[in-house]
């Protein structure tokens, strides 16, 4: 263990969460959990640095690279197309794409 308890034993989770992550959180008023954490940062991986799912996979111990990408890639309301027409598809098409 990186961190022990108070005796020298491995740290609890339960323990943890309720005696220090809570108390920071409260004293913040930041309602978050830890997992939200581990499901951020796999998320901004994927988006902002260009990990392959089998890289956030190896960091995230997931069996299957499909689990990472099923739980941490998602398309936000601003990230949805809007309805337009063909031809302006087109236009905005990539040179492969349009010719």
């Amino acid at each position: 263990s990186v961190f022990t308890a108070a005796r020298g034993g491995p740290v609890r989770y339960d323990n943890w969460r309720s005696r220090t992550w809570t108390r920071i959180t409260d004293r913040l008023d930041f309602d978050i959990r830890p997992h939200d954490l581990r499901h951020s940062c796999a998320t901004r991986l994927f988006r902002e640095a260009g990990w392959t799912p089998a890289h956030v996979q190896a960091l995230l111990g997931h069996a299957d690279a499909r689990m990472a990408l099923n739980t941490y890639t998602h398309v936000t309301p601003a990230e949805v197309p809007r309805p337009c027409s063909v031809d302006t598809l087109l236009t905005h098409a990539p040179e492969s794409v349009a010719t």
